[in-house]
């Protein structure tokens, strides 16, 4: 009887072998569970899938699946118990995935699709006039008497890096983590990333450059999007949890894609379960908001101003505020400029959000969510409306609110910044 039991167990262990061996499987690692939030480069010539095993498949259960249907591992996002894919030789991708759906063995199966930033939209130079303007339309200047922001809080902004060497960002940027090129050097080779983070936060009354709408702070710089301005979903989730796991309070997305993914709302839940606020870019294309923004769990800021959304932001009931989409902002060649476009009203909400926190640490993404919303001016029919959500961002109402109702004794900020 144990001799036939050794047969049986010595000839499983022997097909296991030759299946992986005959399969390629040069790359597997055996010690999955120990990788850790490993990201991988744009390639737009491989064909990636993201699947969830339930907890009960073991890993030789998976590996046996994967060569069963013809891919191959690549990566793994351990926090979500999510594995990359990817799909090999001439595959058709319908077909990995029905097999996939159909396994009772898969929680669930998706393309790990391709993400953008939200592009830039040029406009002219107008420094001081253009800068103040856009300030004042949203309150900051008011709830600058207030508070400019909080020391101690890290705002992660996912994006295509941040020229940590520019002026005016001297001194604000803390050390992140590059998921495009899989190093601990997040420089930006886009500018994207440069002018959401100098928008968030710049150093203000050094006679340099611009005010950044909060002043007090740091930034994580999270490289998840290339050079040319994309990125995948995999790297944007891997991204949230890195930020989460690093200490960021605050994380803003200025990027998008059209297709809901259940792997990018499992990171959004576990950031928030970590205690961070989500904010995200609606979208330019004027239609459905994008993702995240459109994440149960992420604040959605469009963009606009004060006689209604503009003519690009995306709009729909996931819509939060509106706010103005326009900043002068550092370039990566250390220079500035006037750009426009979601990605810059969704930085601006970021900033408010820094100053919520540094009133009070305890609102949840709620809480800021909360008095984000009722703060902000009415537009369009009364209450909430799908184009302009709740309204354009009103940075002092919220911050007077916030104050009024937790009896708050702020510390008066007497500073002019322009």
């Amino acid at each position: 009887m144990m001799f036939g039991r050794f047969l049986k167990q010595s000839f499983l262990w022997s097909l296991i072998f030759v299946l992986l061996m005959s399969s390629s499987f040069s790359n597997f690692s055996f010690g999955m569970d120990r990788i850790e939030l490993k990201g991988i480069e744009e390639d737009t010539e491989e064909v990636h899938i993201i699947v969830k095993y339930k907890k009960n498949v073991t890993s030789i259960q998976q590996t046996l699946k994967n060569v069963a249907n013809g891919t191959e591992f690549s990566a793994e996002i351990s926090k979500l118990n999510v594995k990359q894919l990817k799909i090999k030789g001439s595959r058709s991708i319908e077909r990995v995935l029905e097999a996939y759906q159909n396994d009772p063995g898969v929680e669930y199966v998706e393309i790990d699709e391709e993400v953008f930033i939200q592009e830039i939209i040029p406009s002219d130079k107008e420094y001081k006039d253009m800068q103040k303007h856009i300030v004042e339309s949203m309150k900051f200047d008011k709830a600058w008497e207030y508070t400019v922001g909080g020391e101690e809080i890290i705002i992660a902004v996912l994006d295509t890096g941040v020229n940590y060497r520019h002026e005016d960002l001297q001194g604000l940027v803390i050390p992140g983590y590059d998921f495009v090129n899989k190093d601990d050097d997040p420089m930006d080779d886009n500018n994207h990333g440069t002018a959401v983070a100098g928008t968030i936060l710049a150093l203000t009354n050094n006679d340099l450059g611009v005010a950044g709408t909060s002043w007090k702070g740091k930034i994580m710089p999270v490289k998840v999007m290339g050079a040319g301005g994309t990125g995948i979903v995999s790297n944007i989730a891997s991204g949230i949890i890195y930020a989460a796991d690093n200490g960021a309070k605050v994380i803003n997305m200025s990027i998008g894609t059209t297709r809901n993914s259940q792997t990018l709302q499992d990171a959004v839940d576990y950031a928030v379960g970590k205690g961070c606020v989500l904010v995200a870019a609606a979208g330019n294309e004027d239609t459905d908001v994008a993702f995240p923004a459109a994440c149960e769990g992420v604040i959605a800021v469009g963009s606009g101003n004060l006689d209604g959304k503009a003519g690009y932001s995306c709009y729909g009931p996931e819509l939060d505020i509106i706010t103005s989409g326009n900043s002068y902002a550092p370039y990566i060649t250390g220079s500035y400029d006037t750009i426009s476009g979601t990605s810059l009203a969704s930085p601006h909400a970021a900033a408010l959000v820094n100053l919520l926190l540094s009133l009070d640490p305890t609102l949840t993404w709620e809480g800021v969510r909360d008095y984000i919303r009722r703060g902000a001016t009415d537009l369009g029919d009364p209450g909430f409306d799908i184009y302009t959500g709740y309204g354009y961002m009103n940075a002092q109402k919220s911050v007077e609110l916030l104050i009024q109702e937790k009896k708050i004794q702020p510390k008066l900020v007497l500073h002019d910044p322009i």
